[in-house]
């Protein structure tokens, strides 16, 4: 049981810190975005880019720049979710009306002020339902970065597969399950509770 309690910890030590970091250079970079269109242009195809790359292969790319361990795991999560984060970003601070954006600057708003107050308002839905993608994805890739010595979850349900032993891979794969969903019901929780009625 505490061997258990130990990977449930380290699993979501790795998923979610991944997650959080991929959060935070998302929305920076949906912010960003709303500078220029040439940025937003090249972060949406980037980050497709990545996307677009499997993540064993992202797991088998970054081991000879970083070798094996939490941090390259880390940076295989932070790579491997941050699209929809960027993109759905992109898409709610885009979404409000010209038309509420310029009435917005023409009684005086700053930028900064529409941002804060128009439009990340307006674009909480968007916004949050990539957050909720990118959090099932950091969870699933989590497991998949034992192969590069993370632990966590992933190594009891790699202990399961080498045993062929069914009861060993759902005792990684059902808390991973759980944390995944529970994740997702705090982050439907926050957005219910941020979105303008």
């Amino acid at each position: 049981m505490t061997s258990l309690l130990t990977a449930i910890g380290q699993h979501i030590i790795l998923a979610y810190g991944g997650f959080l970091i991929s959060a935070v250079l998302g929305i920076g970079s949906g912010v960003i975005a709303l500078k220029s269109r040439w940025i937003k242009v090249s972060l949406i195809m980037s980050t497709s880019l990545l996307q677009a790359i499997p993540a064993f292969t992202i797991v088998a790319l970054i081991v000879p720049f970083l070798g094996i361990g939490f941090l390259p795991a880390l940076v295989v999560i932070v790579v491997a979710t941050l699209l929809p984060v960027v993109r759905n970003t992109i898409i709610g601070l885009s979404s409000p009306d010209p038309i509420l954006i310029e009435v917005a600057d023409s009684i005086g708003m700053t930028w900064n002020n529409i941002l804060i107050r128009v439009r990340f308002p307006l674009g909480i839905r968007p916004i949050f339902s990539g957050l909720r993608l990118s959090s099932i994805v950091a969870n699933a890739v989590a497991v998949i970065t034992v192969f590069i010595g993370s632990g966590g979850l992933g190594s009891i349900v790699l202990e399961g597969l080498v045993r062929f032993h069914t009861p060993g891979i759902l005792a990684g794969v059902i808390p991973a399950i759980g944390i995944a969903l529970f994740a997702d019901v705090m982050l439907r929780y926050a957005e219910n509770r941020l979105a303008p009625l």
